[in-house]
């Protein structure tokens, strides 16, 4: 039977993005709401008829998003008629806010803490009054919507906003990965990434990781699955250490999530080296439990956060961003002994019972859909 109608809406997101397309408007469809997600475009044909897709325009540049993009989805959302609608973007605030004084239940789901990003922002002028403004604005535009929460580290910026909240926290949805997990070799460092590519979630130090650990005579190789903005790529750090990488480095560009994984056949080590920005220290990259899914021990950043999930529960280690060549150190003593190899079989032997115990999506699934009974 279905239940109401919901339009979930992004105009930054691709319309592959895992947790609004594949966790979050799959879970309404399958569970009786009559879900359309409006997205920018180019769209692949839907593989599953419950969720209607419907393409936005693609801009080139964000102020083209933000005048014509964003305003003109927010009024297809309204002609669409739904009772709720759930958007991904804060440049949508402004329209969104108009919808909610028209009548329409409006939920924002905060996938990062905006105003500490933007307040770390070398390249805005006056980032720290920027990002003030913003969380001004951010309040009064949001006391008549409801608010999805992507951390738990965003409650306490979030507190008595919106008419309520609920936490729906990034764990991905086990089922996708059945396909794509495999037997994990270990007779040489095979190092793999997916996600977000840029300087300060570690592009170049999961490069020179690499490096090192050829230098110490270990077969090394490097995958990333992501797009990698083009002023990394003309460089001439990354040109130098690309010239020495040689095919040891492969760039697979952005790929949908089974594509990704399936790129990590033949490696052993997920990588998630961010630097330490405040944005980054109490938000959960979804890729660490990720790389438990697939069976593979995971190398992240030595933030407490992040040793919540990697050491306390042993799938892995965890070491400092700014000393990369630590890292490969400790890898190369891995590598190289009996007891070290015994270790990467145990890590990659319990990443899977763990995920599946602990941070399975159906627990976040059933909170969203007590959220959405108590629109």
């Amino acid at each position: 039977m279905t239940k109401f109608k919901v339009v979930h809406v992004s105009t930054v997101h691709p319309a592959n993005d895992v947790r609004i397309r594949y966790r979050e408007c799959w879970t309404l469809a399958n569970n009786g709401y009559d879900t359309t997600l409006l997205i920018r475009g180019p769209l692949d044909a839907t593989e599953w008829e419950k969720l209607h897709l419907i393409a936005l325009p693609m801009t080139g540049s964000r102020w083209k998003r933000a005048l014509y993009a964003g305003p003109l989805a927010c009024f297809r959302a309204f002609k669409l008629g739904s009772k709720v609608v759930h958007f991904h973007d804060p440049e949508l605030l402004p329209g969104m806010f108009l919808l909610s004084l028209l009548g329409r239940k409006v939920v924002f789901d905060i996938h990062e803490n905006l105003a500490e990003g933007l307040a770390e922002k070398e390249w805005l002028v006056c980032r720290k009054q920027v990002a003030w403004i913003y969380r001004r604005l951010e309040k009064l535009l949001t006391f008549r919507m409801s608010l999805v929460l992507a951390e738990t580290s965003y409650e306490k910026f979030y507190k008595n906003l919106g008419r309520r909240q609920c936490t729906v926290l990034n764990y991905p949805d086990l089922s996708r990965f059945d396909k794509v997990k495999f037997a994990r070799n270990f007779e040489s460092p095979k190092l793999f990434y997916i996600g977000s590519i840029s300087e300060t979630r570690g592009f170049f130090e999961m490069i020179e990781i690499t490096q090192r650990l050829r230098l110490k005579g270990l077969a090394a190789t490097l995958d990333l699955v992501g797009q990698v903005p083009e002023s990394l790529l003309q460089s001439e750090r990354f040109l130098k250490l690309k010239s020495e990488l040689g095919d040891a480095l492969k760039l697979w560009g952005r790929l949908n999530l089974e594509e990704g994984y399936a790129r990590a056949k033949d490696c052993n080590l997920g990588l998630a080296i961010l630097h330490p920005m405040k944005n980054y220290l109490e938000s959960l990259p979804t890729k660490l439990l990720e790389y438990m899914a697939v069976a593979m021990p995971v190398i992240a950043s030595d933030f407490p956060f992040y040793k919540t999930f990697v050491e306390e529960n042993d799938v892995g280690f965890c070491g400092s961003p700014a000393d990369p060549m630590a890292i490969a150190d400790r890898i190369e003593q891995l590598f190289k002994s009996e007891e070290g190899l015994k270790k990467l079989a145990q890590w990659s032997e319990r990443g899977p019972a763990v995920a599946d115990q602990k941070y399975s999506w159906k627990t976040q699934a059933n909170k969203l859909l007590a959220f959405y009974e108590s629109l």
